[in-house]
């Protein structure tokens, strides 16, 4: 009896302390208490995070918001330095870009020095925004890729060629606007913020069977999984069939592929490419989590393991390393950008870019005088030589000439 008791007077000490670390209002207790009951019901199985654990994700998440801050902040520096890639059609590109900055510059660190700590550290305010800015960057980015997707399409099977960055600019504010309403709905009581199964992060409050809950997460699995899903599917299988058919068409006038052909297919298909592999880093990052979260908002949560909850979780916030290193590596122009931006390379670059430039100019000044002197020696030596005065035999004469 003496061990019931005691055991109950600690873990009523243990909840008093976790509420009263989350600083919140006695409005919010009610729900918050039954928020820490229900992740901490299998504290003791072995579904428990240990010490390590905790530790080693904590150090993961470190390395990624690093690398993605990084990464994103030179793909932006490129874009910055080299105007000629500021095209409509890149915005997109830069808007996930920047999207993935913000959100391993001011929103991951939040997560992962809970995990260090093991333990929440930021409050009730905290994690709020923890959530808001990842579900924000989450949906503004499956929603970019699906109006790219819609882009490709217009373009390639509509042939709405005409290049507007005014368009661009708003579908862009459009992707953007919508996600950050969707993110707010739950601040003003549409569903809400709490914590997640290991207690160091926060998103939407999927476990819970209330209808205002409920309603919340089927509305985004809808209309932030299901349709822009369905868009992408719909547009590059459109852009697929209609690239196979123009390829067949022109092996069967021509009886291979026209130049032409080959290289509108070819420079359309390496940004279709690009593109799809952005959307396939997208999906491999946020399909496991979305799966967990249906899985807690259809099933019973107590049923998901902790491990099985936090790795997709953590895969998600990894999606912001995933778009610079597809976007550098498809993309042979922001590569090359990227790499002029280094030292050594900029130092080297100057250095041989001197004295090439040099020598062009040199070499230019040259060329007429060569041409001169060498028509001069054709025309008083032609008999002797019984070279005819052509183009080529200048030519080679010139590439021969000391001079």
């Amino acid at each position: 009896m003496g061990v019931n008791s005691a055991a109950k007077t600690t873990t009523a000490a243990a909840t008093m302390d976790w509420f009263h670390n989350l600083n919140i209002s006695e409005v919010d207790g009610i729900e918050v208490m039954q928020t820490y009951f229900t992740n901490h019901q299998h504290d003791n199985n072995s579904n428990r995070f240990s010490p390590l654990s905790y530790t080693i994700v904590g150090v993961y998440l470190v390395c990624i918001c690093v690398v993605g801050i990084i990464m994103n902040s030179l793909v932006l520096l490129t874009f910055w330095r080299k105007p000629k890639q500021r095209t409509p059609r890149n915005y997109f590109i830069i808007a996930i870009t920047a999207c993935d900055l913000l959100l391993g510059a001011i929103g991951t660190p939040l997560s992962a020095a809970s995990y260090l700590a093991h333990r929440w550290l930021f409050g009730r305010i905290g994690c709020e925004y923890e959530a808001f800015i990842q579900f924000f960057v989450g949906l503004s980015g499956i929603y970019l890729l699906a109006m790219l997707s819609l882009d490709r399409y217009l373009i390639i099977v509509r042939q709405v060629c005409r290049v507007s960055y005014t368009r661009y600019v708003v579908m862009i504010t459009v992707c953007l606007l919508s996600a950050f309403i969707w993110a707010t709905l739950p601040l003003i009581g549409w569903s809400s913020y709490q914590l997640e199964a290991a207690n160091t992060s926060c998103s939407v409050n999927w476990a819970s069977r209330h209808p205002k809950d409920t309603s919340y997460v089927i509305a985004i699995f809808i209309c932030y999984l299901a349709f822009p899903v369905m868009v992408m599917l719909f547009s590059y299988s459109s852009v697929y069939l209609l690239t196979r058919r123009i390829s067949c068409n022109s092996k069967k006038k021509f009886g291979s592929e026209s130049r032409i052909t080959r290289r509108n297919i070819r420079q359309e298909g390496q940004l279709t490419r690009t593109i799809l592999m952005m959307i396939g880093a997208y999906l491999l990052s946020w399909t496991p989590y979305s799966v967990v979260s249906l899985w807690a908002a259809t099933g019973n949560p107590r049923d998901i393991p902790t491990t099985a909850a936090v790795i997709p979780a953590i895969l998600a916030k990894s999606a912001i390393v995933w778009n610079p290193v597809v976007y550098v590596g498809m993309n042979k122009k922001i590569r090359d950008g990227l790499i002029d931006m280094l030292p050594c390379k900029s130092i080297h670059g100057e250095t041989n870019g001197t004295n090439d430039s040099s020598r062009t100019t040199e070499e230019l000044k040259m060329r007429p005088l060569r041409r001169r002197l060498s028509e001069l020696i054709l025309r008083r030596n032609s008999p002797v030589t019984g070279c005819p005065r052509s183009t080529v035999c200048v030519r080679a004469h010139v590439n021969d000439h000391p001079c």
